[in-house]
């Protein structure tokens, strides 16, 4: 048997960072859809997004972050130059991703900066930010 031409790839399905990035990708859906609106009806209940940016910006870098693990994945065979670069642009995009998290999530009170949710004290899990 002639040896190999390209070296094995596509093994991202075995990778915790694609697992990772699927339930990051799949949780920030479900909280798009739970916690921004571009009905102006919706608004008391919901962040206002009124051309629907910061939604098309959350779902999208987390679609980005999974999606280049599995192209960098598959691209391992013949290039590991591109392999670097396409995790690269994964780990940038989930990066980003944080960062919009961080902002929706960073409320204030009278009591302070905290992180949690908007009827701050009264509901539970809310952590002041050392």
């Amino acid at each position: 048997m002639p040896p190999d031409l390209f070296d094995k790839h596509g093994g991202f399905r075995k990778l915790h960072s694609f697992t990772l990035a699927t339930i990051i990708q799949l949780e920030t859906l479900r909280f798009c859809r739970r916690f921004l609106t571009f009905d102006h009806r919706d608004a008391p209940a919901k962040l206002y997004d009124p051309k629907g940016r910061q939604y098309d910006q959350m779902t999208q870098a987390a679609r980005s972050g999974r999606q280049n693990i599995i192209e960098g994945s598959e691209r391992s065979a013949t290039s590991k130059d591109t392999e670097m670069k396409l995790t690269d642009v994964s780990r940038a995009s989930l990066s980003e991703l944080r960062g919009d998290y961080e902002i929706f999530n960073k409320r204030k009170s009278a009591k302070g900066p905290f992180w949690g949710c908007t009827t701050y004290p009264d509901c539970r899990g809310t952590r002041p930010i050392p």
